[in-house]
């Protein structure tokens, strides 16, 4: 539980919290309760948001990893099709496109371009 509690307060600290939602009040000309930055904190700090959290990172890895699997799957073909409708260039240009948006894809999901020979 000690690690638990530790990482919920890396991922919000209470101060910070506090300290956007004093400016937030400030630029809205409202005025934040000590309750309710106690119950925004409550909420951001639940095991069952951090959870869900969790699993939508999970979803996204695995949307990304079916992604790049399509994309393998495809390659083959898409070199057939490059080879009999491309000049070299044309071609170049092509798999440099490709692996951009492959490489772009992996960031949006990873936060990384792994290896760019895609």
């Amino acid at each position: 539980m000690g690690v638990s509690k530790a990482y919920r307060v890396q991922i919000y600290p209470p101060r910070q919290v506090h300290i956007l939602l004093k400016e937030l009040a400030k630029e809205s000309g409202q005025t934040v309760s000590k309750t309710a930055v106690s119950l925004i904190e409550q909420a951001l700090n639940n095991d069952s948001t951090l959870h869900e959290i969790r699993n939508v990172q999970v979803d996204q890895k695995e949307i990304y990893q079916q992604l790049i699997n399509l994309l393998s799957i495809n390659v083959a073909t898409t070199d057939f099709l490059l080879k009999k409708t491309c000049s070299e260039d044309e071609m170049a240009e092509a798999k440099q496109v490709i692996s951009a948006r492959t490489n772009a894809l992996r960031e949006y999901f990873i936060g990384g371009a792994e290896n760019g020979n895609d």
